[in-house]
Formats: structure tokens, sequence, C-alpha cells
């Protein structure tokens, strides 16, 4: 397993970085992508992800900073090595920190910048709806002009968006959330995921799953998120391990590390 979506190469990270890598390692994980959120936290995720094996760099401009930096920024570090996609990018409406408008034009941007180097996208989409249907509806109407590939960072929508995503050709970044989601449309919707689109993440160290709520993440948790998963959909933890590493290295083109 991998995990495709952390921040533990943030300077606000609370914990010894390499010590959570190797605690990782010792439970199978078999990589992980340091996601950045600006210029200068994708530079802090490239420099960390060049200094240690089996670690890669995603680097992109959070919608709630649209109005806080120029692009251009971004773009010039999309060349360096073991930068494997472009994001976190996309529209947040739940907290609208930015105008929507700029985040449409930024999330644009991102996507010129993700078609120059045929790198995929990792996205960040939330809306005011239950659902999220209204920034859905925007993100759409932007990403049909590109049809790019990527995954839709820390799914936690309805059975329709997992219709709409399958059909785009999109992968689903199931993360934390889905142990702590309340029965219901949320959880038919990760049953409903198709496990050759599924791949796993944990936001650390955001987003910790239960039963380990109140403690820092890290992504030694994706075998707890994986069992959880096993259990929801009656699968296996083999079953869900299996495709959802050769899911992510197919993604993101990557090595994982050899199992132990």
């Amino acid at each position: 397993m991998i995990d495709t979506h952390c921040h533990i190469h943030d300077d606000n990270f609370e914990l010894d970085a390499d010590e959570v890598l190797e605690a990782a390692f010792q439970v199978g994980i078999q990589g992980a992508i340091c996601v950045g959120t600006d210029a200068a936290n994708s530079q802090l995720a490239i420099d960390f992800a060049a200094e240690r094996e089996f670690v890669c760099a995603a680097i992109g401009l959070h919608p709630h900073d649209a109005t806080k930096q120029d692009m251009d920024e971004i773009a010039k570090l999309a060349s360096n090595e073991g930068v494997v996609a472009i994001g976190e990018c996309g529209l947040d409406y739940y907290y609208d920190n930015s105008p929507r408008e700029a985040q449409q034009a930024v999330l644009r941007r991102h996507f010129e910048i993700a078609k120059d180097h045929d790198l995929p996208m990792i996205f960040h989409i939330r809306g005011k709806e239950p659902d999220s249907s209204d920034a859905y509806a925007d993100f759409w109407r932007i990403f049909d002009e590109f049809k790019p590939r990527g995954v839709v960072h820390s799914f936690s929508a309805h059975s329709k968006q997992v219709d709409e995503i399958a059909e785009r050709d999109l992968y689903f970044g199931v993360n934390g959330i889905a142990t702590f989601a309340k029965p219901g449309p949320q959880q038919d919707a990760y049953k409903k995921i198709p496990i050759e689109r599924l791949v796993l993440e944990t936001d650390a160290p955001l987003l910790t799953p239960v039963p380990y709520r109140g403690k820092i993440n890290e992504p030694k948790y994706i075998t707890t998120i994986q069992s959880f998963l096993a259990d929801l959909r009656e699968d296996t933890t083999e079953n869900i391990g299996k495709h959802t590493s050769r899911n992510a290295s197919k993604l993101f083109s990557i090595v994982p590390k050899p199992a132990a």
C-alpha cells in the first residue's frame, strides 16, 4: 500500500518524519506522496522527497489561498525530479476562503501545468451541500475542458459523485473520514467505488482514523483504513492492499518499496 496524500514534510509536523516513515514501512506501507499546498510548501515537499527513498512530491496551490500567490511560482517547480503530480488543487466552497471566481481561475492554471508536463492531478473538491454537488458542478464544467488523469482527494461525497468520477476514469482517494462517517449515503458511496479506481491516503497529520482519533495522523494508519474498507465492502485486506498499491503505482508512475 502507498499513502498517496500526506503532509509529513510540513515544518509544523509534530513528529519525527523519518521515524514516522520507518514505522510505516515496518507495517507494509510501500511509499508516500508528500503534497504541497503553496509554492514554498511544494518546494519543501520536493526537498523532503529528494532525501528519502520511496517518497515523492506533488506541487500545487490550495484553493483556500487562490488569491495569495502567482501560479507561475508553482509552474517553475513542475520540472523537478521527484514531482509525480500537480495538486492539491480544486474548489472549496465549504469555507469560501477565496472568491469562487479566483479558485476557478487558479484551477484552470493547474490544469494547464499538468498538461504541459504530462502529470496526473490531485483534486480537492468540497462544497456546502451535503454531497458537495455545488462544488462538483463547477468543477466538472472546468474539468471537462481538459480531461486530465488524476484522483479526487479525501473523497467523502455520495453515490452520484461516484458515478461522475468513475465515468471520467478518475481515482478515489479514501482516508480516515471513511472510518467515522455516519452510516447512510456517505458509507454507501464508499461501498460503490470500483476497486480498480481506489487508492488510500491519510492526509496526515489530519483526519486520523478511528480508533486513533485525537492522535496525530501518520502514514502507518493506512493499514487501519485498509481494514475498515475491507469490512465495509465485505472484501479482504489482502485484496484491498493489492489493488490500491497497483492503482497508486499506475496513476503516479511510482515504484513501491519492495515488501520485507
